[in-house]
């Protein structure tokens, strides 16, 4: 099963117009709940807080840039680093691609770039950027459609009770 990430929509693993995703880019960000466990005098054990929130985390990727030119290799290090946003506090969309056609998206910022790497005689640059994402979660961009029974008794909506977060973006119709 392959990963693939994109910035903004633009695939990070291009070989043949020279970008690269490399090892050291992360499989996922980590999860990182916020556990809540309140201890009570007199009272064996903790009586914990269920349905914690996520907390905010990061997510590393490893990118090099190839170009037997030093014009196209600048030209390309310049798009890369306007993909991140820099110079505003405008989110990025960040894009999982999986194998079997699963695609995740969250929004994130750009914490920070390494200096890059660079490698005169090859035509490479090498750099790891490392983003904030501030919901600390990944939400599955392909629209649910429920069919529900009206009027009628009470309805499981499958995909609201799998969520391991709040539907920010409902729409019901």
């Amino acid at each position: 099963m392959a990963i693939g990430y994109t910035l903004e929509g633009f695939n990070l693993h291009q070989p043949d117009i020279g970008f690269r995703l490399l090892e050291g880019t992360e499989f996922a960000s980590t999860i990182a709940p916020r556990r809540v466990n309140i201890s009570v005098p007199n009272m064996h054990g903790e009586v914990p807080m269920w349905n914690d929130p996520l907390d905010t985390t990061t997510l590393a990727l490893r990118v090099r840039i190839s170009d037997p030119s030093p014009e196209g290799l600048q030209q390309k290090w310049h798009y890369l680093r306007s993909l991140c946003r820099t110079g505003s506090n405008n989110p990025v969309t960040i894009r999982r691609l999986s194998g079997d056609n699963e695609v995740t998206s969250t929004f994130a910022q750009l914490q920070s770039m390494d200096t890059p790497d660079f490698y005169c005689a090859a035509g490479m640059v090498t750099t790891t950027m490392l983003f904030h994402i501030p919901s600390g979660r990944w939400e599955d961009i392909n629209d649910e459609i429920v069919q529900l029974a009206i009027p009628g008794a009470d309805q499981e909506v499958p995909f609201a009770s799998e969520s391991s977060g709040p539907i920010t973006n409902l729409l019901v119709q």
